[in-house]
């Protein structure tokens, strides 16, 4: 009995943050900021751990490494894995890493790159970000990042 109950409050919980989670998809903005160490532009829900996709900066050293939450097919983790980042004015390959995450199973690629004038580009002159791996693509509209990466583009171009 008591079993039975706690698997029936688990699938409640489940099923109130998937209701939050598509909530919140339509809440998405572009947010960029700067703190002690690093500079941020992310496409997610304002005050919440909703993220897409996230640009983080190190301004002493220019490391900029690009997180996306994605599903490649065949996700594993640690597997290597191509992401192309594409919008009207071009396109980049990242050599990515994978991993699943536990807090909500969802899969998260990771990449180090830098800020070169193509990735600029593709955040600051496109209307729709284009993100493709193996098996999956997703878009995210572009409206506001140009504004927001500006924090980025000035502490890591």
């Amino acid at each position: 009995m008591r079993a039975w109950w706690a698997k029936s409050v688990i699938l409640a919980a489940v099923a109130a943050l998937s209701c939050a989670r598509t909530a919140s998809a339509d809440e998405r903005q572009w947010i960029g900021t700067a703190n002690v160490g690093s500079v941020v532009l992310a496409y997610g829900t304002p005050d919440s751990d909703d993220m897409a996709i996230s640009f983080s900066c190190d301004p002493a050293t220019k490391a900029l490494t690009v997180s996306v939450i994605v599903e490649p097919a065949d996700a594993k983790d640690g597997m290597r894995v191509d992401v192309v980042l594409a919008s009207e004015s071009g396109q980049v390959v990242l050599n990515a890493t994978g991993e699943r995450l536990a807090m909500d199973d969802s899969f998260m690629l990771h990449a180090t790159t830098r800020l070169d004038p193509s990735l600029r580009r593709i955040l600051t002159e496109g209307r729709t970000l284009t993100i493709r791996v193996p098996g999956s693509t997703d878009r995210i509209p572009l409206a506001g990042a140009r504004e927001q990466a500006q924090k980025l583009i000035d502490a890591c171009a």
